[in-house]
């Protein structure tokens, strides 16, 4: 539990920090809550940026990360203590109402962060990309003490903010505390969406809409663990946000913290582009609708340009600089970037060999636009990623009846661009636009309040009623999903023994880990979890460029290849399933006939358990 004390330092810092920098920007929030909210993010996009530069100077460790945390306390401590101030004046004297409904449903909202919680503090274990990228690259920079391109790793060249918070925080304590990172960013989007209602209707559609995002089930899988999707969603939701008050106020200043999250949430993933680039396009468009000078435009424009694409430049410049491609292996003919065995198909969303002809992607398109939204599920059935959930459907449709209300029809507009934009062309993948369900839950927070004040009482009890049972629901989905973090959280149980028991690969990384020298360099033959090998290590996988088998017809030749590699050793899986052998093309080693007769002439047997192996290759004195 003691991530939860880290977290809470992590979060005052960041805040103390944020609200310093907004402070730069200039007055611009409209409530205290609001303040908090946008100081929190700026200052979580901000460390992100700090522990990069740290990374580009050699400076990966952990004395320099407790240095960090010490200097921003001090740098927003004077902030912060104000912040405070205002906030607990706000409190002072004011009761909550326990009759109340909607002080019920905020209690059982936090109830559900709650469960989450409890799942966020397991050791990490199970999901494939945190344990193979998102956790594993920031394991690996840490060991190495600077940012390095990890070339046979996916995910080597993405940019990568909310990464880098997951470095601070495997610095300071572990993964367990880089998946609270990931939930606290969560929560911060459920607290967002409230602010983001009282300000665009009022403080009762806030929350309901924070309830409708907090039990969307895509968000209650993920946030718990270290994907990056719930911090890219944050980034562009308080992007959006910014960008909303600057079109309703037209201050200079809110452009600008638009261009901040929206350079943050570009640096985070590379989705977030397309929505940075739809809000420039919309500066131009409204510039033009008003009526304004072309040169004034044309500021306006620049201006949010240099900042948003200024603080996303370091990723993009480091992937032009090591691999000619600033979007590396993405457009990767278009850039003849590093060679990669694949191309990324941004119609599907995945790895695919080859190119997209013009006709093919024009099918594709129209493809996705008439079965998209049926790709989702209110469930899991299509898998955590798609399970969107059953308020959407239901609420969404109400908006229909409100369209003459303007705030409704645009921010309606603005989540038909989002999906024309990002889902259509870029990924329907609901995991990947989390900030257009955070959009979504704000119209179905205010189509479900006005439902609930109907002037017949039975039908306000129904409405009020029918979304109690849906909460419930949820709770009882959540309470199952986080069953194995309550039973961790009330066991005697230590991480080894819960990874021993859940990550299938640990026993072999810590054979590893215990034995093998710190100027070891293990090939991971059919592994891509490397998180807890704790040396250096690269991919086999069949997509990376630098070690292809196909291209060596003997184990000598072979041993050379890894050799010049600096290969010392192998963590090999005993049996790779089907589909990884035909649908990824990895060999299934021990019955290979190269790999076999290089296991028998070069390969001496270290750890064997299960399902793993660990080799000392051994080359000729």
């Amino acid at each position: 539990m003691v991530e939860i004390v880290y977290i809470i330092a992590i979060a005052t810092v960041a805040t103390g920090f944020g609200l310093t920098l907004l402070r730069k920007v200039g007055p611009i929030c409209d409530s205290r809550a609001e303040e908090l909210v946008f100081s929190l993010g700026f200052g979580l996009g901000a460390i992100a940026l700090v522990v990069l530069a740290l990374g580009f100077a050699h400076l990966l460790y952990v004395e320099v990360f407790y240095g960090l945390l010490a200097v921003g306390a001090l740098v927003g401590s004077k902030e912060l203590i104000g912040l405070a101030g205002r906030l607990q004046g706000q409190f002072t004297g004011r009761q909550f109402d326990w009759r109340s409904f909607y002080f019920w449903l905020i209690v059982l909202t936090g109830f559900g962060l709650l469960l989450n919680l409890l799942r966020a503090l397991l050791p990490a274990h199970g999901a494939v990309d945190p344990l193979a990228y998102h956790l594993a690259l920031p394991k690996l920079y840490l060991l190495k003490h600077h940012i390095s391109f990890e070339r046979t790793l996916t995910g080597a060249l993405y940019p990568d903010n909310v990464g880098m918070l997951y470095l601070l925080a495997i610095g300071l304590r572990d993964a367990s505390l880089a998946q609270v990172v990931h939930w606290f960013m969560g929560v911060t989007t459920v607290g967002a969406i409230w602010c983001f209602c009282r300000m665009y209707f009022n403080n009762k559609v806030g929350v309901w809409a924070a309830a409708i995002y907090a039990f969307t089930p895509v968000f209650v899988f993920f946030s718990p663990l270290s994907y990056v999707d719930v911090g890219v969603g944050l980034f562009q939701f308080l992007g959006i946000w910014a960008f909303f008050k600057w079109l309703r106020e037209g201050e200079q200043r809110a452009l600008m913290l638009a261009a901040v999250f929206m350079g943050f949430a570009m640096g985070a993933k590379h989705t977030g582009i397309f929505i940075a680039i739809a809000a420039g396009i919309a500066i131009a468009a409204r510039g033009l609708y008003c009526k304004e000078e072309i040169r004034s435009i044309g500021l306006e424009l620049a201006l949010y340009t240099a900042i948003a694409l200024g603080l996303a430049l370091p990723w993009y410049a480091r992937a032009w600089w090591e691999a000619g491609n600033p979007v590396w292996p993405v457009a990767n003919a278009l850039f003849n970037g590093l060679a990669y065995k694949g191309a990324y198909s941004v119609s599907s969303g995945a790895i695919v060999g080859g190119t997209v002809g013009f006709v093919e992607r024009a099918q594709d398109l129209l493809h996705a636009s008439a079965t998209s939204l049926w790709q989702w599920a209110w469930n899991e059935k299509l898998g955590w990623q798609k399970a969107t959930g059953i308020y959407y459907v239901a609420l969404l449709p109400g908006i229909v009846a409100y369209w003459r209300r303007p705030r409704v029809r645009w921010l309606a507009l603005a989540c038909l661009l989002y999906y024309l934009l990002a889902v259509l062309y870029v990924d329907g993948n609901p995991r990947y636009n989390l900030a257009l369900f955070a959009l979504f839950s704000v119209l179905a927070g205010f189509v479900v309040e006005q439902l609930s004040r109907q002037s017949t009482r039975f039908l306000r009890l129904l409405v009020k009623a029918a979304f109690v049972v849906t909460v419930v629901g949820n709770l009882a989905q959540g309470y199952a999903l986080s069953f194995q973090g309550v039973q961790y959280a009330l066991s005697q149980q230590t991480a080894d023994g819960f990874l021993l028991e859940n990550e299938a690969n640990f026993q072999a990384f810590r054979f590893v880990d215990k034995h093998l020298p710190p100027e070891a360099k293990v090939l991971l033959q059919g592994i891509v979890k490397g998180y807890y090998c704790e040396r250096v290590y690269l991919w086999d996988h069949p997509y990376q460029m630098l070690l292809q088998y196909g291209d060596y017809k003997t184990s000598e030749q072979l041993l050379s290849r890894l050799g010049e590699l600096g290969i010392t050793h192998i963590a090999r899986m005993i049996y790779i399933p089907p589909g990884r052998t035909k649908g990824v093309g990895y060999p299934q080693y021990f019955a290979d006939p190269l790999h076999e007769d290089f296991r028998k002439k070069h390969l001496k047997l270290l750890h064997r358990d299960n399902g793993y192996v660990v080799f000392e290759v051994v080359y000729p004195s």
